[in-house]
């Protein structure tokens, strides 16, 4: 499968985890936030992937709430070094 269905399908599972809630999402949850953290910190694959995973991850952020402060500096720094770029 193409990178740019590959990603879509990375945003599609946030949308999905968003629309379930927690406690449906929960079993997946840990593997596709490593997943996005992993491509927004190498930030060497495409526009798309990177689009996908801070969608992932905004999508996320409404179920987990205050649970996403673990990995918070993780996605700002990430999010700022995007920006300079």
């Amino acid at each position: 499968m193409n990178g740019p269905v590959r990603a879509k399908a990375l945003q599609v599972i946030g949308h999905l985890a968003s629309a379930v809630g927690l406690e449906l999402f929960w079993p997946h949850l840990a593997h596709f936030t490593q997943v996005s953290l992993q491509i927004i910190q190498e930030g060497s694959r495409s526009y798309e992937f990177g689009e996908a995973a801070f969608s992932y991850l905004c999508s996320i952020t409404k179920i987990v709430k205050d649970e996403i402060s673990s990995i918070l500096p993780i996605i700002v720094q990430a999010a700022v070094e995007t920006v300079k770029s």
